[in-house]
């Protein structure tokens, strides 16, 4: 049970058991098979591409500043540490990891974090090798009168040194919990430039040049005055013109965060660009999982389970674009899609929690009860005059990716249908969302009627009751001017 204000931010307050010791479940396919890459998602055989990724994810894959850990005091931490050799490092003794408050940034050398700096040195409790993934997993202990607060993870060895900031929040069980949901910060984005500018202006971060930077610098600090135990940002973080430059500001924005923040794309985190040749120049969600963490993952909180989607999943050239800075990057498909991969995991991990007994929350940046347009290879139609893409279907038309198993979609089966399928089955309570630029919410009880199709008028009827909630941006233009954050 929780309750819903749908205002430009998002707040919900919802009913909670014993916290857990640590919240990650999946990453990317693990642990149910291998049929992704999993806890490889950041090693550079992963992210090919034509321009060097100087990114903030090394050796530290679990947890990062895009998929933090959420742990009580006292409590069990693992580490997923990334290196390639296992004889040097099964002793416990061969680890230093700490929480810090205030923390050297290991790429940049700037200080960060809070102005009073803290350590709390965790006790290495266990150590192994996982051979099929070639990672150490490393469970650490938690001092039981450390503060509550959100914390820079430091690890140090003979080998390496690694600091993820932002990646650990502790916080105490209680009976309930709040969390907040952002959307669309469009970090570097020019809409407010172009008569879509309903910015108050009355902030003390207010950038009169650089409009969305001075909103989400505002949002992070305001979320550090909440009683929350997280917030969850769904997607186009960036505009997506420059992902070099807008990937690393928004890196240095959100590191200094005092909440933890999970993280999932956007379209306009997602745009690739082959630059009208034959080898991928640049893929954003490569960026993305360079830069911040996985695509797509779940964790447990309280009672219950929450999965974090990359609605703008498929192949390269379903997101090919062409940058044209600072105006906007022309992309033929801009809608929501997964691929088979992750709709396998989708499908594992809310089974899994089904079984369990955890209602599951679901964020993703798009809607997948569309409405449906085909995807169209590029150059096509890229300036969007066709009208509002939602969710994407690889129609008779064109196959996005010939090596899946995803073609001949229609509106009545497509991977938008299939996931919806699966919240009716595996009891999904709530799906939040952005992309719209909208505060919407919807409530389907049993036996209702959540969408309707051609061929087919039933439809999807709710097997249970079920909530569609869109959030507003937080830093471009709005659907309407009441929608607007500014």
């Amino acid at each position: 049970m929780f309750r819903v204000s749908v205002v430009s931010i998002l707040f919900v307050a919802l009913a909670a058991g014993a916290a857990v010791a640590d919240s990650l479940v999946s990453i990317m396919s693990w642990p149910y098979g291998s049929w992704d890459v999993g806890l490889n998602y950041a090693e550079p055989e992963n992210n090919l591409q034509g321009l060097p990724i100087e990114g903030r994810i090394a050796h530290l894959v679990y947890p990062v500043i895009g998929l933090p850990a959420l742990v009580e005091p006292g409590g069990s931490l693992l580490l997923i540490v990334s290196y390639p050799y296992r004889e040097p490092l099964m002793s416990e003794s061969a680890w230093d990891v700490e929480l810090l408050t205030r923390f050297v940034d290991i790429y940049t050398s700037e200080t960060a974090g809070d102005p009073v700096g803290q350590r709390y040195p965790l006790a290495v409790e266990r150590v192994s090798f996982d051979r099929l993934w070639r990672k150490y997993l490393v469970e650490c202990r938690l001092p039981s009168d450390v503060p509550q607060d959100t914390y820079a993870l430091f690890v140090s060895t003979d080998e390496f040194v690694d600091l993820q900031p932002a990646s650990v929040g502790v916080r105490e069980s209680r009976d309930s919990f709040d969390f907040v949901h952002i959307c669309d910060t469009h970090l570097n984005a020019p809409r407010g430039f172009f008569g879509f500018d309903y910015n108050s202006q009355n902030y003390p971060f207010y950038q009169p040049d650089d409009k969305p930077t001075g909103i989400l610098l505002q949002e992070i600090h305001e979320l550090g005055l909440l009683d929350i135990d997280m917030a969850i940002l769904t997607g186009d973080l960036v505009y997506g013109t420059e992902p070099y430059y807008e990937f690393e500001d928004l890196y240095r924005i959100l590191r200094g965060s005092s909440v933890p923040i999970f993280m999932n794309p956007g379209n306009h985190d997602g745009y690739a660009t082959y630059m009208f040749s034959s080898d991928l120049y640049w893929d954003e969600l490569n960026f993305f999982k360079r830069f911040f963490g996985p695509l797509y993952y779940s964790f447990d909180w309280g009672p219950l389970h929450f999965v974090c989607l990359n609605s703008y999943d498929g192949s390269a050239r379903r997101r090919d674009s062409f940058p044209l800075p600072p105006v906007a990057s022309p992309v033929d498909n801009w809608g929501g899609f997964l691929s088979d991969r992750q709709i396998f995991w989708l499908e594992a991990d809310l089974s899994a929690a089904s079984e369990e007994g955890k209602p599951s929350l679901v964020f993703a940046h798009h809607d997948p009860r569309g409405p449906f347009t085909p995807n169209e290879p590029f150059p096509t139609s890229p300036l969007g005059l066709e009208g509002h893409e939602e969710w994407n279907i690889d129609s008779a038309a064109w196959d996005s990716d010939p090596s899946d198993s995803i073609s001949n979609e229609t509106p009545a089966y497509n991977t938008g249908i299939r996931a919806l399928e699966m919240f009716n089955l595996y009891g999904v309570s709530a799906m939040f969302m952005g992309h719209v630029h909208w505060d919407h919410l919807e409530r389907f009880d049993g036996g209702e009627q959540i969408l309707s199709y051609d061929g087919d008028p039933t439809g999807i009827i709710a097997d249970h009751t079920i909530q569609f909630v869109h959030t507003t941006t937080a830093g471009s233009s709005p659907h309407t001017e009441d929608d607007y954050w500014g």
